[in-house]
């Protein structure tokens, strides 16, 4: 399957002389979430099954054609496994969980295609009254098939993975998703920890719900497992998106309250840089290690927003330094981007906050990897590099001169002249907090950038 998230990134931004949780910059980071949230549309965060020769053979024919005419067929067959998979509900025998079966896989078939819009097969799903059915199958002590059961919880996963309405539906399956997590089914378990955080990551109250029905206690298990980095990837994904909302104060105090020291040690562990550097002749552990890196950074920057006290507790665990060692030239995006977002947050507090978070990653170091990617091609990346030199530059007069004396300034005023708006915003932000020096707003005024802004 392809994996895929919905997930909105949270961020604090530092003016020196201001915290901006006041109403302006809080727009302004709502604005920044509400795009992030447009992008990560469902066909993103679906499971996927990867179909076999013979799979493509039937469902495509050998051309591989997808015209209108083959993908209304696929609805139909759809159409069709669901009416069977009902009638053998129906008749309870011993011969129908087969058919059962048989009728769950052609769905997830068709719910998992890349070139299939789900939510026509969802809303039949929906209207023929068979999630409660899927519930019931994932509940059940009686099941003998293990198989049936794993099918079912792909069918709800990807149920939970589309409009708020559908995901709603799926809430009742928590409890059992949860209790999966401490069984023996390692493909059951993958399958409810990849619902569990489509659920989450949902809203605020089904994310609430998730909490309150142990989310926090049943995923420390599965982090814990080093044997499959794929479900330990999977799972800190779900924890982040338990994490993040709108108003996270709640899951907050629950992540505080129940498995904060177990989850800041094994987070320790995972964001060790010697794990790839012993690895790097196996690709595909590396790419396992790496994804699991991305969703630890992601959870530590949702921790580090908006929380001064979590963010001080993370920062003196020594989570800095971690997350620094990991950015150099060639780390990937997916790792820079959350590195650079945790980093900036840490530095959105305090000049206390800042001495120790700098001393730390080692002040040479993060200004050349910043610099690095102040000039990247990758947008995003160079957006949120800006963002961080602002949020130095709000600190001590030690910071300002270290910025200033790398040269960064020539760089934002270079930025503010020829970049999107987008950019040149984070760039005016960061000038702004280092024209309180009287030499350097006479050097702002030389180059006229005033007018500029």
């Amino acid at each position: 399957f392809v994996a895929g998230k919905k997930k909105d990134r949270d961020g604090v931004k530092r003016i020196h002389g201001l915290n901006l949780r006041q109403a302006s910059s809080h727009r302004r980071q709502m604005h920044r979430e509400n795009g992030l949230r447009r992008r990560r549309d469902m066909l993103n965060k679906r499971r996927r099954i990867a179909p076999t020769s013979e799979e493509k053979k039937t469902a495509n024919g050998e051309s591989g054609n997808h015209d209108e005419g083959t993908i209304k067929d696929y609805i139909q067959m759809a159409n069709d496994a669901i009416q069977k998979f009902k009638k053998a509900v129906e008749e309870a025998s011993a011969e129908s969980q087969q058919q059962q079966l048989n009728a769950l896989k052609t769905i997830v078939y068709m719910l998992s295609r890349e070139d299939m819009d789900p939510e026509m097969i969802i809303d039949a799903i929906i209207n023929a009254g068979m999630v409660k059915n899927l519930i019931s199958l994932l509940e059940s002590r009686n099941t003998t098939s293990s198989e049936l059961q794993m099918q079912a919880a792909w069918c709800l996963t990807n149920i939970a993975s589309g409009t708020h309405a559908q995901t709603e539906l799926v809430l009742p399956a928590c409890p059992a998703f949860i209790q999966a997590l401490s069984g023996n089914n390692r493909k059951l378990k993958e399958h409810a920890v990849w619902a569990l955080g489509n659920i989450a990551g949902d809203s605020d109250e089904f994310r609430n719900s998730v909490i309150q029905m142990g989310g926090f206690a049943a995923l420390a298990k599965i982090i814990d497992d080093s044997a499959n980095m794929e479900l330990v990837r999977t799972g800190c994904w779900t924890l982040s998106n338990m994490l993040k909302g709108r108003d996270p104060s709640a899951a907050r105090r629950e992540f505080y309250k129940i498995g904060n020291a177990y989850y800041m040690k094994r987070f320790f562990q995972l964001l060790d840089s010697k794990q790839l550097q012993q690895q790097q002749q196996q690709k595909e552990v590396v790419l396992q290690i790496e994804g699991v890196i991305v969703e630890v950074v992601w959870c530590l920057t949702y921790l580090t927003s908006r929380d001064e006290p979590g963010c001080g507790a993370i920062i003196k665990a020594g989570f800095a330094d971690r997350i620094a060692k990991l950015m150099h030239k060639d780390t990937k995006t997916s790792i820079l981007i959350p590195s650079l977002r945790c980093l900036g947050n840490m530095l959105a507090y305090s000049d206390k906050f800042n001495e120790k978070v700098i001393s730390d990653c080692g002040g040479k170091h993060i200004l050349d990897c910043l610099a690095f990617c102040m000039k990247h091609q990758h947008r995003g990346l160079r957006k949120e590099a800006i963002w961080v030199v602002g949020n130095i530059l709000a600190g001590p007069p030690s910071h300002k001169k270290a910025v200033v004396d790398a040269g960064f300034l020539p760089q934002l005023v270079d930025i503010l002249q020829k970049s999107q708006f987008d950019l040149r915003k984070e760039a005016v932000y960061a000038l702004f907090n280092v024209a309180s020096q009287l030499h350097i707003l006479s050097i702002l005024v030389e180059k006229h950038v005033c007018k500029m802004i």
